[in-house]
């Protein structure tokens, strides 16, 4: 599953970032679908990286996107690993619990601070998540008990 969530999720960037190439370049594909007299030499003119990117010779930036590439992929292992270990109830439980981890590190990093119903809606997924934890809702099956 997440293999296909992940081919599905770089297939929309890619008709993303085509179609904001069409919208910043949108007389000269008129031009290449009205007049493709040299279609090759007026493709290569739209595509030009100078122009849709202006630093995309920079080390740093290409350095960034790699790092954050190689953590999502990280990530992704990481959690088929971790959901290998455990059952689908708790791994539900853990994964749910990401908003209240982005404003936790949030709160930490970058000192941001939740308000009105963001906070009220942490707070109940926290709660929820504690209750669900517990056990309170399963049934007990020890025959000694009665």
């Amino acid at each position: 599953l997440q293999t296909w969530k992940s081919f599905y999720l770089a297939l929309f960037y890619l008709l993303w970032g085509l179609s904001d190439v069409a919208s910043k370049h949108q007389d000269e594909f008129l031009s290449l679908l009205l007049h493709p007299e040299n279609p090759l030499h007026q493709l290569s003119a739209i595509l030009d990286p100078s122009s849709l990117w202006p630093g995309y010779l920079d080390a740093g930036q290409w350095g960034m996107i790699g790092f954050s590439a190689a953590g999502g992929a990280l990530a992704h292992w990481l959690q088929g690993l971790g959901q290998k270990s455990v059952s689908s109830s708790e791994a539900n439980v853990i994964l749910s619990s990401e908003p209240l981890w982005t404003a936790l590190f949030g709160f930490v990093l970058l000192h941001e601070t939740l308000q009105g119903k963001a906070g009220l809606g942490g707070a109940g997924l926290l709660v929820m998540a504690a209750v669900t934890s517990s056990g309170i809702f399963e049934k007990n099956n020890d025959p000694a008990s009665g």
